[in-house]
């Protein structure tokens, strides 16, 4: 009889244990940056990769030629695909995305970065990858704010060389949107 006594005891205090999750923000966006390329821009991708292309061709052969190849189609795919609607939303357990959450201590901090006509929610994070980007709505941005304030700090994280060239790459390109105009 002590052996039931036990496991009913164990049972009642893992219950008092559980919290129940309370939703303290939640927002529709797209589970993906939303870019919108011009035909300018498709041209000079087909052009550029063409004489890589040729390049590697009389340097390699067809093997390197057949990767440029299936690598433009993929970003062209990927790049004009639009992106599916998802639920964000900030509990007091964590980040939930659908159905999944990413709990507080995996996030270290937060901060908000504009790329490319999108508004981005980047947590730093202990996962692999270092990152978890969530595209927000310009409107939300001090609500989410106040609601992550007493879980995170806002912190922006240094550039890293990639991101620095990811931002060249990007101002170069609008730049070069707003000259052809």
């Amino acid at each position: 009889m002590t052996g039931q006594f036990e496991l009913r005891e164990i049972k009642k205090t893992q219950d008092q244990n559980l919290i129940s999750e309370t939703e303290l923000f939640s927002w529709q966006a797209p589970i993906r940056p939303v870019v919108k390329y011009s035909h300018d821009f498709w041209l000079s991708m087909v052009v550029i990769s063409g004489v890589i292309a040729v390049i590697f061709y009389i340097i390699e052969g067809i093997m390197p030629v057949i990767l440029i190849v299936a690598l433009g189609f993929f970003y062209f795919i990927f790049s004009t695909a639009k992106p599916e609607m998802l639920k964000f939303s900030i509990t007091n357990l964590g980040i939930k995305i659908e159905n999944n959450t990413i709990e507080w201590n995996n996030l270290y901090r937060y901060w908000f970065s504009y790329w490319m006509g999108n508004n981005l929610l980047i947590f730093q994070t202990s996962q692999i990858g270092g990152r978890l980007e969530l595209v927000i709505n310009k409107e939300d941005k001090d609500k989410i704010r106040e609601c992550l304030k007493e879980y995170l700090y806002e912190e922006k994280v240094p550039l890293s060389y990639i991101d620095k060239l990811a931002i060249w790459f990007s101002e170069n390109m609008e730049r070069r949107k707003k000259t052809s105009l």
